[in-house]
């Protein structure tokens, strides 16, 4: 006699993997389909509606950079860091 799990008795087993029944498939698809169909749609309108922006690209020139600052008003620092070196040790 094969040894049963505790519980098991004569009942029967659900068989496991399956997957869902015809009828369950066929509510999905009647459901899925017009929903899919209906955010293509969406997403094609809110494309129309809002454009992607244009880039401009231009030729890179190679050269020497240069810049000029200018002010108006006396300079001042932000920040000021005091800096100062220690020597320890014979030499």
């Amino acid at each position: 006699m094969p040894h049963e799990a505790p519980g098991t008795g004569n009942r029967k087993t659900e068989v496991v993997g399956r997957g869902p029944s015809v009828s369950a498939r066929r509510t999905a698809l009647l459901l899925g389909i017009p929903l899919m169909v209906g955010a293509g749609k969406t997403a094609f309108a809110y494309a129309l509606a809002h454009p992607r922006p244009r880039f401009a690209t231009a030729v890179v020139n190679h050269g020497d950079s240069q810049s000029t600052i200018s002010a108006t008003e006396k300079l001042s620092t932000v920040v000021s860091i005091e800096v100062g070196t220690q020597v320890s040790g014979s030499s």
